[in-house]
């Protein structure tokens, strides 16, 4: 890796221990549900229930959620409006960080997610390659990236800035140690769920008809 770059993850990743910034701005309509302008949304931004999803992108057990629970979550309770994902990186090493930068680059939460699904799908290949970056600039380029958007999304510090204030965000606000973790309803859940069991949660939060 060039650089600093990334290969600051791990200290970047101390450093939420001190300082921060205040680049947060909520959406006056949904403040209530800290809901940020720069969040990516799965689903109907204007959804009565709001699930926040804090995974890294290394994490098998966010990967299983994606792959197993997601995929019925959004067929019952996103597709029709009901509900709507908010997805937040809490990185667990440089290696998330990393792929996360990368898929903040992609313009859109259509493309966005798309990226991060591949990711997920892919997680053994890039994740425990020799070499990740060159790995995930491989995945980046299936994805319509090219290599020079691609190099220049790991030189975006104002980008990592904000993954990392997020993430500390999720320490101070929630008390989120692992992943993956959701706030539904004002309420932590931690560990992976089974599609069963959100959706009682989400049965129990969502507006009576």
């Amino acid at each position: 890796m060039k650089r600093r770059q990334i290969m600051l993850g791990t200290a970047a990743l101390a450093t939420l221990a001190v300082g921060g910034g205040a680049f947060l701005m909520p959406n006056p309509a949904r403040a209530e549900e800290q809901v940020f302008e720069d969040d990516r949304i799965l689903g109907d931004p204007a959804a009565p229930v709001t699930i926040i999803e804090y995974a890294s992108l290394t994490c098998p057990h966010c990967a299983r959620f994606h792959s197993d629970t997601l995929p019925p979550l959004k067929d019952s309770w996103i597709k029709d409006g009901r509900a709507r994902l908010v997805y937040r990186d809490y990185p667990l090493d440089r290696v998330a960080l990393t792929g996360a930068m990368i898929a903040h680059c992609f313009d859109g939460d259509r493309a966005y997610f798309a990226f991060v699904d591949m990711l997920y799908q892919q997680q053994a290949r890039w994740s425990r390659a020799e070499n990740p970056l060159e790995e995930l600039a491989s995945l980046a380029k299936i994805g319509g990236m090219s290599r020079e958007r691609f190099d220049a999304c790991l030189q975006d510090e104002a980008q990592l800035n904000r993954i990392l204030e997020k993430l500390k965000h999720a320490q101070e606000t929630y008390k989120i140690e692992a992943t993956p973790s959701f706030v539904i309803g004002g309420e932590v859940y931690r560990g992976g769920r089974s599609f069963e069991d959100l959706e009682k949660i989400l049965e129990g939060v969502a507006p009576k008809t």
